[in-house]
């Protein structure tokens, strides 16, 4: 089965599923392994303005085109986000990473993701990671 963090709470909590593989997202009431480290990073067009540089501001997606993904549904970015204090300019929102990465890369916008989503998918798109908001 697969869900939003919200969903896979409720299997858990209802029994309707013994085991989740989930980001850990505070408060967690399970017991918790960690399996791999799984950095969040942002994804922009090649030609992007920071295609030189190491690191992505995150407060930039207040000013750039965003490319919200899974509709809004995607904890870890909101969580990265809101913890952060940035509100995105959504200008875009897809259902599927498949959708996000050609739109990025065709120079639509740009948006967060976890590392690992973006490692094996062949598009033109640059990865960096997020620095924090604000120096914090």
């Amino acid at each position: 089965m697969e869900g939003t963090h919200k969903e896979i709470d409720t299997w858990l909590e209802s029994g309707q599923v013994d085991i989740a593989f989930t980001s850990y997202i505070e408060p967690m009431n399970y017991d918790w392994i960690t399996l791999a480290e799984n950095s969040m990073v942002a994804v922009l067009p090649p030609n992007h303005s920071f295609a030189n540089s190491k690191s992505y501001p995150l407060e930039n997606c207040c000013n750039e085109k965003f490319i919200m993904p899974e509709q809004g549904r995607d904890d870890d970015v909101i969580t990265m986000l809101q913890k952060n204090g940035i509100t995105p300019n959504i200008y875009f929102s897809t259902l599927e990473t498949f959708t996000t990465m050609p739109m990025i890369e065709q120079g639509l916008g740009i948006s967060i993701m976890n590392e690992l989503v973006t490692e094996r998918l062949e598009y033109d798109v640059l990865t960096l990671p997020c620095l924090k908001a604000w120096g914090s």
